[in-house]
């Protein structure tokens, strides 16, 4: 049933995006306003963000803040980065019980930043008439009496909610924040471990089948598809874990084979899932397994699909396509730099927008934005639903483009920054898998048990004006595309057109016989995938809606680059009372509070 009003509502918000293609155009002079999230999208572009160069900008461009609604986490282990064939990005995050009841607190803290700035003449903004006021939109959400942000914690610290009454309203609210992003999973552990079984009696048919680097791997990341993503080398624990299970999968115990595959999970997954979630009005361990037949994990998670630019240069399938290439496949984790800015590194060269640069890789390549620009015609504004008076466009290409960097919609790179954590140090924990060439992401994004292939509602691809000087980074009017209407034929160059995917009548995509990049420690900072497996069948083509780029343009200010670092590390944390477990929150909120201080920005 899930999949199928699933479908129909994407269905629905295509025919919607068909419509709005062609008859929505924003002016010049709209009277922005919004008390809810849809009404804050209707007035932004369709894809990508616009503006008109305004006093205190350099080359055309201004510098930006996020001001959308993702969720921040501040746990490294928890947050799963993965670049995979068909260039999108997918950003998943369990919502543990901090994370979530810190929500409210981290809108108000941001809100209530970019306020202070603004009152102190501390922050500039650039003039409306100019650029969508979009910390303007943001801040009407998050006062809203939709959504009762204050009222609601108001209640919590008087006493008036208990701590899982707040939860329940802080979850809702991300949820409504982030439509279709955020996914209350209830993953039947029983029945993942009892298909792993079929799979290892099927595959392990040799008594020397884990000596076998790739097939320790495999073992490994299919006992839960996904979610597992180890990335250390296989402990003496995990080897005879491990061992036992497939030993067991060919004797009639199950019992004793349920077991095994319990406590291997938990020793891969470590503290991972250890965290609570709501169930029943309670707020209980997201793992439970109190009965080995009724194995769960239940626990909100939120899952983000960027479009994303890749190398400009092509590689084969091995089916005969030339694909996009995906230039440092492989595991990783985001470069600390010399000078310790990590994911904050703020590059002078004004193409980069002073949108942070985040890199996974020495050499220079990571995320940034979408590194060239568009000065659009007017047939563009009117399907881009861009305001008639902006000059200046930004969209990322899906596809080849770049010279090895993964290029992100500039409000994408900024909402990256904001759900990474805080403080730097943490960061720099954070794993980025980056699939080889060949290789798709596959995932059971609803939990309900069933794979669909990762990709986003976006279909962006142009060509540069010339490949030297200023020109490589502007777009040629001639070389955009972006039509709805040419789906298929932009899929069979992005995808490849043999043996790849199939439509039935009904316009679905389904993709045959994928294979999935397994990362393992073998793999880290290598530029390599050593171990890929092929999954036999047909498997759905999950479509994310393109989330708005939300970030708001300001004039340049004399303390730039720290400035512009603060403005993507801004947090609040609920008072320690209202939580339990390790909290890395409130270290968080403390780190920014530092910082700000220390830049004359708060006092």
């Amino acid at each position: 049933m899930r999949k199928r009003l699933f479908k129909e509502a994407t269905k629905l918000s295509l025919l919607l995006c068909v419509v709005s293609f062609a008859l929505f155009t924003a002016s010049a002079g709209a009277d922005y306003s919004a008390k809810t999230v849809d009404e804050y999208n209707a007035q932004l572009p369709y894809w990508g963000t616009s503006w008109r160069p305004d006093t205190g900008n350099r080359g055309g461009y201004h510098p930006s803040f996020y001001t959308g609604f993702a969720p921040r986490s501040e746990f490294a282990n928890r947050i799963h980065i993965r670049q995979a064939r068909g260039n999108q990005t997918r950003v998943s995050i369990p919502l543990d019980e901090q994370t979530v009841i810190d929500y409210m607190y981290d809108l108000l803290a941001r809100d209530a930043f970019y306020t202070s700035l603004q009152a102190s003449g501390k922050l500039k903004l650039v003039s409306e008439s100019k650029a969508i006021p979009h910390v303007k939109l943001f801040s009407q959400v998050v006062n809203s009496d939709v959504y009762k942000v204050k009222e609601s914690i108001a209640q919590l610290e008087a006493g008036n909610l208990s701590v899982q009454e707040f939860y329940s309203k802080s979850l809702n609210l991300i949820s409504d924040l982030n439509k279709g992003r955020v996914f209350n999973l209830n993953i039947n552990l029983t029945a993942e471990f009892l298909k792993w079984r079929e799979f290892l009696k099927a595959n392990a048919t040799s008594s020397k089948y884990l000596a076998d680097s790739d097939n320790q791997t495999i073992a490994i990341e299919t006992l839960l598809l996904g979610r597992i993503n180890y990335t250390d080398k296989p402990t003496k624990e995990i080897l005879e874990l491990l061992e036992d299970a497939v030993e067991l999968a060919f004797e009639d115990d199950k019992k004793a084979f349920l077991l095994r595959s319990k406590e291997l999970f938990l020793a891969l997954t470590g503290t991972k899932y250890k965290f609570s979630s709501l169930v029943s009005g309670k707020l209980l361990p997201a793992i439970q397994c109190g009965d080995l037949e009724k194995c769960k994990l239940v626990y909100p998670e939120f899952s983000a699909i960027y479009p994303t630019g890749s190398a400009k240069y092509k590689r084969t399938d091995g089916r005969g396509n030339s694909i996009p290439a995906l230039a440092s496949p492989g595991l990783w984790v985001f470069f600390k730099h010399y000078s310790g800015r990590g994911v904050d590194n703020i590059r002078n060269e004004s193409y980069y927008g002073w949108v942070p640069k985040m890199d996974y890789e020495k050499i220079g390549n990571g995320f940034h934005n979408p590194g060239m620009r568009f000065f659009p015609p007017s047939y563009v504004k009117k399907k881009m639903s861009i305001p008639s008076n902006h000059s200046t466009y930004w969209a990322v290409k899906r596809g080849a483009v770049s010279s090895g960097c993964s290029r992100l919609a500039a409000g994408h790179a900024w909402e990256l920054r904001g759900i990474l954590p805080v403080i730097n140090s943490e960061v720099n924990k954070v794993h980025v898998f980056i699939n080889d060439t060949k290789d798709f992401d596959l995932y059971d994004v609803d939990g309900d048990g069933e794979l669909e292939l990762m990709g986003v509602d976006y279909l962006i691809r142009f060509s540069a004006k010339s490949a030297s000087g200023s020109g490589k980074r502007e777009v040629s009017e001639n070389g955009f595309q972006a039509d709805p209407k040419m789906k298929s034929s932009f899929y069979k160059n992005l995808y490849g057109s043999r043996g790849v995917f199939e439509q039935n009548d009904k316009g679905d995509y389904f993709f045959v016989n994928p294979s999935i990049s397994l990362q393992s420690y073998r793999d880290f900072e290598k530029k390599s995938v050593r171990t890929s497996l092929t999954i036999e069948g047909k498997f759905p083509l999950y479509e994310q809606s393109y989330e708005k780029d939300k970030i708001q343009f300001y004039k340049m200010n004399p303390n730039n680059e720290s400035f512009i670092q603060a403005m993507g590390r801004v947090k609040g944390a609920a008072p320690a009372k209202f939580k339990s477990g390790n909290d890395f929150t409130n270290k968080s909120a403390e780190e920014f509070q530092k910082q700000a201080e220390k830049l004359g920005l708060i006092k």
